[in-house]
C-alpha cells in the first residue's frame, strides 16, 4: 500500500455546516452530550441543539435529517434515508426569554435521536441536518453531525514531527496515527469485511472544515498506510501544524462588558503572536451565558492591529471561531482601516465565552497566530468503512480521541474506550 492523499474537506468533500438561513434564528449551536462537545452521537449519547428565535410568536419548527456520503453527497439509498423515520413529527419545545433580553424572544432546545419520528439513528455516518418551518417547509437553519458506532477498538497515538523543508515555526507538525486491529472479533450493525475500510478522518479541536482524510492507494507525502498486514492497519495523518492554543473572550461578564454598549475586547486591538504562545484555551468549545440580563446578543467589536508594510498590500484577515463554524466565511472577513492601520469586524455574538483566531489571506492560519508543540489540543478520528447492505452507504464503525497534552517532547497514546 502507497502513501495516501492529504484531502482538505473544504476542497473536496464534506464541511461540517452550522449555520443560521434566517435572520429570525440566531445562535444556532450544536453541541455533543459526549465526545468533548463535539457534534457526534455515540453509545446512548446523542447531540443537543438549540437556537433562539426573535419572531413575535413561536413557531413551528420541526428537523428533517439525512444521511450522507463519504463526499457529503446525500445517501442515494431509500433504505438508509426513509423520509418516514427522518423527519420529526412534532414541534421543537421553545420557552420564552427570561426576562429583560432584549434581542430574542424564544429559545428552541431538542436533542437527536430524541423528537417524535427521529428517536433513533439506526444507521451510523455522517449526517446533515435542516430546521424548517412546519406551515412552508421552509428551512431556516442547517447543521452536520455524526452517528459513531464503537465497533472497533483502535489505537491511537500522537506524535510531534518536525515537517521538512519548512521554517520555523511551520516545520512544529503534528503526526496522527490509528491503529486498527483486523483479527479481533467485531460487532454492530453488520459484519465488517477489513478490505472494505474506506479511510480514517482526523479533525482537530472543532476544525471540520479543515478535517484531513487519509486514504488507501495514494501518493501525498503526508499521509499514509503503515505496516499493513493480516492483523492491523495503521493509517497516519502527519501534516497537522501544532498551532496556538486560541485567543479567548469572556462575553458573559457584565461589569466587564456592559449591555447595551458596542463591545470590544478589554486588552485592546490584537496583534500578532507568530513567536509567542497563548494561555490554555477550551479546544475552540464555546460555551453560553443563562443569566438574568446577560443573555443577550450584544454588538462585539474585534480589532488587529497590522504590522505589516505601511504603503504595501494590505492582507485580508478573518475571525474564525465557533460563530463562525470554524472556517474562514466572507461575512467574518475584516474591514481596513488605513488610518489607525487596524483591521476591524463588527457583528452581533450571543453572550458567553469564546475561542477565536485569525486567518490570513484565506488559508494561513499560522503567521498571525504562531505555532508551538507546547500547544494541546483535541485530536478526533472516525473508521470509515463501506457497507455494501442495502445497496452500500458509509458507516462509522469507529472513533477515537486523544487530547495531546502540549509536552515539549516525546509520544502520547491511548486506547480507544
Amino acid at each position: 500500500m502507497k502513501h495516501m492523499a492529504l484531502l482538505w474537506w473544504a476542497l473536496t468533500s464534506i464541511v461540517m455546516a452550522q449555520e443560521s438561513l434566517d435572520p429570525s434564528v440566531r445562535s444556532l449551536r450544536v453541541l455533543g452530550l459526549g465526545m468533548r462537545g463535539l457534534a457526534i452521537a455515540v453509545d446512548d449519547r446523542g447531540i443537543r441543539v438549540e437556537f433562539e428565535g426573535t419572531t413575535p410568536q413561536p413557531v413551528d419548527y420541526r428537523m428533517r435529517i439525512r444521511h450522507l456520503d463519504l463526499n457529503g453527497r446525500e445517501t442515494d439509498n431509500v433504505f438508509i434515508n426513509d423520509p418516514i423515520r427522518m423527519s420529526s413529527l412534532e414541534a421543537i419545545p421553545h420557552r420564552p426569554a427570561p426576562s429583560g433580553v432584549r434581542t430574542w424572544r424564544w429559545k428552541y432546545t431538542t436533542t437527536i435521536p430524541g423528537p417524535k419520528g427521529i428517536e433513533d439513528l439506526p444507521y451510523s455516518g455522517y449526517y446533515r441536518a435542516w430546521i424548517e418551518e412546519a406551515e412552508t417547509g421552509r428551512s431556516v437553519g442547517v447543521f452536520d453531525f455524526v452517528r459513531a458506532e464503537r465497533d472497533v477498538s483502535a489505537l491511537m497515538r500522537v506524535r510531534q514531527r518536525r515537517l521538512p523543508s519548512a521554517v520555523a515555526p511551520y516545520d512544529r507538525g503534528i503526526s496522527v496515527s490509528l491503529t486498527i486491529p483486523l483479527d479481533a472479533p467485531w460487532s454492530g450493525e453488520g459484519s465488517v469485511q477489513p478490505l472494505l475500510i474506506r479511510s480514517v478522518d482526523v479533525v482537530k479541536n472543532r476544525e471540520w472544515s479543515r478535517r484531513t482524510r487519509v486514504e488507501v492507494y495514494d501518493d501525498d507525502p503526508h499521509t499514509w498506510v503503515d505496516g499493513a498486514g493480516p492483523d492491523r492497519m495503521t493509517f497516519v495523518a502527519a501534516g497537522f501544524l501544532a498551532g496556538n492554543e486560541y485567543r479567548q473572550i469572556d462575553l458573559s461578564n457584565l461589569g466587564d462588558y456592559p449591555p447595551g454598549d458596542t463591545l470590544r475586547p478589554r486588552s485592546g486591538a490584537d496583534v500578532s503572536r507568530f513567536f509567542f504562545p497563548g494561555r490554555p484555551d477550551r479546544n475552540g468549545l464555546a460555551s453560553y451565558s443563562e443569566s438574568i440580563g446577560g443573555s443577550d446578543e450584544e454588538l462585539v467589536e474585534f480589532q488587529f492591529k497590522w504590522s505589516g508594510d505601511e504603503n504595501g498590500d494590505v492582507p485580508s484577515i478573518a475571525l474564525v471561531g465557533e460563530f463562525s463554524g470554524w472556517k474562514v466565511r466572507p461575512e467574518w472577513e475584516m474591514a481596513y482601516d488605513r488610518s489607525t492601520r487596524r483591521h476591524f469586524l463588527r457583528k452581533p455574538l450571543r453572550r458567553g465565552r469564546y475561542d477565536y483566531q485569525y486567518v490570513l489571506n484565506g488559508n494561513d492560519w499560522v503567521r498571525l497566530e504562531g505555532s508551538d508543540w507546547a500547544t494541546s489540543n483535541l485530536y478526533t478520528a472516525f473508521i470509515v468503512y463501506h457497507d455494501q447492505r442495502f445497496g452500500g452507504y458509509d458507516r462509522i464503525i469507529g472513533v477515537a480521541q486523544l487530547e495531546s497534552t502540549g509536552a515539549q517532547a516525546g509520544e502520547e497514546t491511548r486506547e480507544t474506550d
